[in-house]
């Protein structure tokens, strides 16, 4: 199971907006950060400090960096 991931929003923040600007994630996952943070339907803005969990089934593995052969003109 994923660790838990938690985001941390600025004043003045929309749950939409820091999902995308934190988590890179669109308006099709805010249902389930709603059910992962029930206490958020109740705020259209939040606050300074106010702690968003991710839900662990958007939590994906870091993509594999495709690495180069690099070639040494000295070997």
């Amino acid at each position: 199971m994923a660790a838990a991931v938690t985001l941390m929003a600025r004043d003045g923040d929309t749950l939409d907006e820091l999902a995308w600007r934190d988590a890179g994630m669109g308006p099709e996952t805010l249902p389930a950060f709603l059910t992962a943070n029930p206490r958020l339907c109740e705020q259209l803005v939040l606050t300074a400090g106010t702690t968003v969990i991710v839900p662990p089934q958007l939590i994906t593995a870091p993509a594999a960096v495709p690495t180069r052969k690099m070639t040494n003109l000295w070997d």
